[in-house]
């Protein structure tokens, strides 16, 4: 399904991609997922972001512009220089603060908690869903809240025939 015709009174699990794609500047994404994400500031569309997304967006963001401003091409590079200088997580700082803005701010974006048991879920998604366990967490909480929907551009999504993945 195509994410612009997203406009159904049901919630939407966000997949970190379509964050970073925003605030990272994609170009084959960005107009789609700023769009989207405009409807979700104004409270257009009701979704839902987990923990698990926060930590994935703050990660992609730190290395790939450590990777620009350092000039290097592998995370392995990134996390090598900042071991020997943290401070160099100061050079994300914007994007990390349009992140944070977006989170505390945004009328129709919820946060919800992971629970116990989704952890616990998560190896029955990798396992007979043969999902990354990231991927499987994620699953795990839709199924934990009811929600049927996600917004991602991973196709690994699509093998899961209990939800819509609405692409970019």
């Amino acid at each position: 399904m195509e994410l612009e015709k997203f406009n159904l009174d049901q919630e939407i699990y966000i997949d970190s991609n379509i964050f970073t794609y925003v605030i990272l500047e994609n170009i084959e994404y960005l107009k789609t997922c700023t769009d989207f994400l405009k409807k979700v500031e104004t409270g257009k569309i009701n979704a839902v972001i987990s923990p698990l997304v926060i930590d994935e967006v703050c990660f992609k963001i730190i290395v790939e512009r450590l990777k620009y401003v350092l000039d290097v091409e592998t995370n392995a590079h990134v996390f090598h220089k900042l071991k020997k200088k943290p401070e160099l997580l100061s050079k994300a700082k914007p994007e990390l603060i349009t992140f944070l803005f977006i989170i505390e701010n945004y009328k129709g974006l919820k946060i919800l908690p992971v629970h116990s048991s989704s952890t616990i879920k998560l190896f029955s998604r990798t396992l007979n869903d043969n999902m990354l366990p990231r991927d499987a967490l994620h699953l795990s909480v839709m199924d934990f809240y009811g929600i049927k929907n996600i917004a991602t551009s991973d196709n690994d999504f699509e093998r899961i025939k209990e939800i819509k993945v609405w692409k970019p």
